[in-house]
């Protein structure tokens, strides 16, 4: 297995520490992940990127099934 990407690893934390995945359940977990390496292989985002701009990014990602089906 590779090791993940530092952009990869950079917003999981960002989303750990920013609380996305505070009511997450254990299983659902996976999927949130899933969601921010799809997100990771389309951004244009680096790790010299604000913050701001790592939340918001990361928030659409884990929130595209929802903006899908308005």
């Amino acid at each position: 297995m590779a090791p993940l990407s530092s952009l990869f690893q950079l917003a999981w934390l960002t989303a750990f520490n920013d609380g996305f995945f505070d009511t997450a359940e254990p299983r659902e977990i996976a999927g949130y992940l899933a969601k921010i390496e799809q997100g990771i292989a389309s951004t244009v985002l680096t790790l010299d990127s604000s913050h701001e701009q790592w939340r918001q990014a990361i928030s659409d990602w884990l929130n595209a099934d929802v903006k899908e089906l308005s």
